[in-house]
């Protein structure tokens, strides 16, 4: 992961529903802190292979952490590439994002 992280304006960050948040998820996000905080898109994927309840933990246990790392305004989407259910929306937010250089200084 650490090679190539410098000028990142966005990151992807993929959570399994049927993982939940692992030890690489926390190393993925201190790593963007260090970088400058990107913006954040999260993709929770396999939310086909769990129950409901299952991925409502693992949504809340996701934004617990991107509180903790200072991402609380990443966008989150729930997919299930298998029925294709999220995967519009979220490619339609990707492709909505400015081109590269193009972001605001905050």
């Amino acid at each position: 992961m650490l090679a190539g992280v410098g000028g990142i304006d966005h990151a992807l960050l993929v959570v399994a529903c049927d993982d939940g948040v692992m030890a690489q998820t926390r190393e993925h996000l201190a790593i963007l802190q260090l970088t400058g905080n990107p913006m954040l898109t999260v993709a929770l994927t396999k939310a086909d292979r769990v129950d409901e309840a299952r991925v409502n933990e693992v949504e809340r246990q996701v934004k617990e952490v991107l509180r903790e790392y200072g991402f609380a305004e990443a966008k989150l989407f729930i997919t299930a590439a298998t029925e294709g259910r999220g995967i519009d929306a979220l490619r339609e937010h990707l492709l909505q994002l400015p081109e590269r250089g193009a972001r605001q200084p905050t």
